[in-house]
């Protein structure tokens, strides 16, 4: 008589045992779907890595790594609703996850829709405020939605991170611009030009900026400059063939259209 508790636990502690057993292997097997998916997307096979994504949160509805996954492949496959729908699910796992509102702001942005991709990357920044990329980003999509004083603030913040950030110095400068004062855009240019002596891009700027502010020049100098480095660079083409006819060199104005 005494012996059937015993049994009792004794038939307890085995289903337990089976049941955990049973759990244990779900979860090992989730863990490689979801790796195997990872190797194939590192691989650029995503359809047969969304594939194994899928299985992942058919497994297991709350792999939050598996939906990030997903979003990442769906957007790469040109499904950019998905995508989202993707995203907001790992949100709904993790709230504070960076990785996912990131995700969301390129989905976005893919479709021209910065409005919504400035404001997501602007909660990824908020999540991660040392990573220079995600205000980098805030500030190019500002600067498309044509708010240049909002994109200055998200660009100093990104050169507060990393001052020979060249690409933000750069952006900085077109803001400036933009906002009327050519010659103290030049600053930001020459920022980008000392972390980088072939930035080519960044000559072009301030050759712009000089020309705005009058001294044609010294603009065609940094016209010429962006040229040496990147000779079928057409906008530099364009604006020297202008600051030519701005200093009355018609023929040579005429040689450098002739060339675009």
């Amino acid at each position: 008589m005494k012996l059937k508790p015993l049994k009792g636990l004794f038939a307890t502690i085995v289903c337990v045992f089976f049941l955990s057993s049973i759990s244990c292997a779900q979860e090992l097997e989730t863990d490689y779907l979801h790796w195997k998916g990872t190797k194939l997307y590192s691989e650029r096979s995503y359809e047969e890595a969304l594939n194994y994504f899928e299985r992942a949160v058919n497994q297991d509805a709350n792999y939050t790594d598996s939906w990030l996954y997903i979003g990442h492949t769906l957007r790469i496959l040109k499904d950019h609703n998905g995508s989202i729908d993707s995203y907001d699910r790992a949100l709904e796992l993790d709230p504070g996850s960076a990785a996912a509102w990131d995700g969301k702001a390129n989905a976005y942005a893919t479709q021209n829709d910065f409005e919504n991709a400035a404001s997501a990357i602007l909660e990824a920044a908020l999540l991660s405020p040392n990573n220079k990329w995600y205000w980098y980003r805030l500030g190019d999509y500002q600067q498309r939605l044509g708010r240049f004083d909002e994109s200055l603030k998200a660009f100093d913040n990104a050169t507060a991170i990393d001052p020979g950030f060249k690409e933000a110095n750069y952006r900085k400068g077109i803001s400036v611009m933009a906002a009327g004062d050519p010659m103290a855009a030049i600053k930001h240019f020459d920022a980008a030009i000392s972390v980088d002596p072939d930035y080519h891009l960044a000559y072009n700027a301030k050759g712009l900026a000089l020309e705005a502010a009058g001294q044609y020049n010294d603009a065609l100098k940094n016209y010429d400059r962006a040229l040496d480095i990147s000779p079928n660079f057409t906008q530099a083409k364009n604006n020297r063939m202008h600051v030519l006819l701005r200093l009355k060199s018609f023929n040579e104005a005429m040689e450098s259209f002739l060339t675009i």
